[in-house]
């Protein structure tokens, strides 16, 4: 179906739980649910909430629609209600308590992989319909380590899981996210949000000089080679990704759907002057697209959470064009998906950019080729020994 016309290159036991969850409302007059960010805070059996929770969850849910807001209109995907929530008379999240099967003691909450029981829980207590919700998930005292993750789309939903520390200091609001005045793992937290919303990673563009990106590196990792930057930010492919999501768009009409498309005319030459990659061509679908997102991935950068990602709009008639720049001297590919009205990211045979178009691309005697044809994605692996969020920035290769 694809066809391309291709240009010769030149050279967190307690856990909190946050659900989207399908809300019937009159103002729809297509009959469309209206999704929300619904609370939920999980327990073993035997264990109680610490004190303080509703007002730490508020801060974090506070913190994450404005975040996400503030990036999407900046880079032009503006939501008018991002990541909505249920709330109460005094305009606290609703906040679902929901305890475990098993206690404390039993062991089963100290190793992620409960989560099936914390939506099977919550969903029977609240009468809440499983399919497309998204699901926040904060852990305490559960795993010392290894206790975030998530991992989702616009179309099944997704979950999202992060350690709970009720004595972590700090306030949210006003701080950013990698500074040493917000809760400990404050970033993780958000960061396995997105996940739960689609976000693959996403590394930060030193151009964009916004500090580091939601979605890249761990706080430590970064600032271990920008010293002094504390700030985070939302990538303008990221905002692409998520602008559509029911969370943002504020309607799940057709979310169920996948849809198709081909790209037309598609070339990358090597822009030598500027040395960067300038990507144009044409999508031909049928659903309505709004973006394009192109992932370059470097050989001589292994790790994903500094892959840089670029985001082009799709003009009426069809035709986009972008530019990939921090360059490295080394081979590498570039992987391509296209983001739709219905909040659907999809590549080559499936959701989000692991499934994307990749474009195998080389360096050799000073000058960039590219195979031709499109081939599946080679996995970003890290160094034996490397730490998650570690690895070397893009753009910084060893001189040939």
């Amino acid at each position: 179906m694809f066809q391309f016309k291709q240009q010769l290159p030149i050279p967190l036991l307690t856990a909190f739980v946050t659900v989207v969850s399908c809300v019937p409302t009159t103002a729809e007059e297509d009959g469309n649910a209206s999704p929300v960010l619904r609370v939920v805070f999980f327990t073993p059996s035997d264990v109680e909430p610490p004190e303080g929770v509703k007002q730490r969850l508020k801060e974090s849910v506070d913190y994450a629609q404005q975040f996400y807001g503030k990036w999407l209109k900046h880079w032009g995907y503006e939501s008018k209600n991002p990541v909505p929530v249920e709330t109460d008379e005094s305009g606290m999240p609703k906040v679902l308590f929901v305890k475990g099967r098993h206690d404390e003691a039993s062991g089963r909450y100290r190793q992620l992989g409960f989560e099936p029981e914390v939506v099977e829980s919550a969903c029977a207590k609240y009468d809440i319909d499983p399919d497309g919700q998204v699901w926040w998930i904060f852990i305490y005292r559960g795993p010392e380590r290894r206790g975030f993750r998530g991992g989702g789309n616009a179309k099944r939903g997704g979950t999202s899981t992060s350690i709970y520390d009720p004595d972590a200091t700090g306030k949210l609001a006003g701080n950013e996210l990698g500074s040493e005045e917000v809760p400990k793992n404050s970033k993780a937290s958000i960061h396995e949000l997105g996940h739960a919303l689609g976000l693959p990673h996403i590394g930060p563009i030193q151009k964009d000089k916004f500090g580091n990106s939601l979605m890249g590196p761990i706080a430590r990792a970064y600032q271990s080679r920008y010293p002094n930057e504390p700030r985070v930010y939302l990538t303008e492919a990221s905002a692409a990704m998520l602008w559509k999501h029911p969370l943002f768009s504020g309607t799940q009409k057709d979310s169920q759907l996948t849809p198709k498309f081909s790209i037309e005319d598609f070339s990358v030459t090597h822009d030598t002057n500027q040395n960067r990659f300038v990507v144009t061509g044409k999508v031909v679908s049928n659903y309505a697209a709004h973006s394009v997102v192109v992932a370059n991935q470097s050989s001589a950068n292994r790790s994903d959470y500094w892959r840089q990602c670029f985001a082009s709009r799709i003009t009426k008639d069809g035709t986009f064009k972008l530019e990939v720049d921090e360059l490295d001297n080394a081979d590498g590919q570039l992987v391509l998906v296209c983001c739709f009205n219905n909040g659907a990211v999809v590549g080559k045979d499936g959701y989000g950019l692991q499934r994307g178009f990749a474009r195998q691309y080389h360096f050799s005697d000073d000058r960039f080729s590219f195979d031709e044809g499109w081939s599946a994605m080679k996995s970003a692996k890290p160094r034996r020994g490397q730490r998650p969020g570690a690895g070397r920035p893009p753009g910084k290769a060893n001189p040939k």
